[in-house]
């Protein structure tokens, strides 16, 4: 019996160092044999992390440090730095606006009324139009890592047909809602649209055991960002 019961502390013992390792591969990637978007078994972001928009192209880049951005935010429009955040105190940024080659705007963020404010230099507001591009620069999506093609190949490669809809021959589509946390994890998977509740269950096994993303980013920090993904079950594929 003793020696029964430390086989299976063995085997648990295996099974978690596994778990642990998947996950850890789930959270990172490396470019140039430098690891990206890193985070730790203790759920900390660490070193560098690089956010991309849906064509591959780099939107942010910054330095982590146990869960903490180190000094600078850089986004990019067109592979060039088009805004740098610098972290202050108390949750407010300082900000360059590089609008060309050879004309930068500088300014501040701070919370007023509880709404997020970017000001200039000497307080005042920006006009509307800057402060648009301001926003909408600092401000990414969640991306699949590879892309969306990437993303339909896992979804291809691993979406197992119901056997009771290919023996009826049924065909169908399942929009699976779900919310891909601060570090890129999947959370919160369910259908919200469905054209036959034979799909449902497999729709909801392939994107929860979906790898982890690219998390949205806003403001200065990394964020939750429900998606919707519709999912096509078709026996001519």
């Amino acid at each position: 019996m003793l020696a029964q019961i430390k086989i299976m502390r063995r085997i648990l013992t295996i099974c978690l160092c596994l778990l642990l390792a998947n996950l850890y591969s789930q959270n990172k990637t490396v470019i140039e044999s430098d690891t990206m978007n890193l985070v730790d078994n203790n759920g900390l972001k660490q070193g560098i992390w690089i956010l991309t928009d849906k064509n591959g192209n780099t939107r942010m880049k910054c330095n982590y440090i146990d869960n903490k951005i180190d000094k600078t935010i850089n986004y990019y429009m067109d592979d060039q730095i088009k805004l740098i955040y610098t972290i202050g105190e108390n949750g407010n940024f300082s900000w360059s606006y590089i609008l060309n080659e050879s004309d930068t705007i500088r300014g501040v963020t701070k919370y007023i009324d509880s709404k997020f404010r970017l000001l200039l230099e000497n307080g005042e507001q920006l006009d509307n139009k800057t402060n648009v591009e301001i926003i909408t620069i600092s401000e990414v999506f969640p991306t699949y890592y590879g892309g969306d093609m990437a993303m339909y190949k896992y979804i291809q490669e691993n979406l197992i047909y119901p056997e009771k809809a290919k023996r009826k021959g049924k065909t169908g589509k399942v929009i699976v809602q779900f919310t891909i946390d601060q570090n890129g994890g999947i959370t919160n998977v369910k259908v919200i649209e469905s054209s036959s509740k034979i799909f449902n269950n497999e729709a909801l096994r392939v994107v929860q055991q979906m790898p982890n993303w690219r998390p949205g980013h806003q403001r200065g920090k990394m964020v939750k960002v429900t998606m919707n993904l519709p999912i096509s079950f078709n026996l001519n594929n």
